[in-house]
């Protein structure tokens, strides 16, 4: 269980990837993304949406920032509780 309050890398990571995939699939797929009314929906383009394309990219490149981060900091916590489990404890 996660800490509430207590923010993660890889919620961003997850979040970018999430973004990127929808935007680059939709976009190369030639739908574009609107919103009517506050409802979004999806409208048939006769070719590929640029803008989306750039968004999914940008997207894509912040994924792999919060991915490179988080994946550090995992590492990072399970190296630091490794060597406190494998320490002998000494009775005072």
């Amino acid at each position: 269980m996660s800490q509430r309050g207590k923010w993660s890398p890889l919620q961003g990571a997850f979040t970018f990837t999430t973004f990127a995939v929808v935007f680059l699939m939709t976009g190369t797929l030639g739908y574009e993304i609107k919103k009517s009314g506050g409802v979004p929906y999806l409208r048939w383009t006769d070719g590929v949406v640029w803008e989306q394309i750039w968004w999914g990219v940008g997207a894509s490149l912040l994924a792999a920032l919060f991915w490179i981060v988080g994946l550090r900091s995992l590492r990072r916590d399970s190296l630091s509780a490794g060597a406190t489990l494998s320490q002998p404890h000494h009775a005072p």
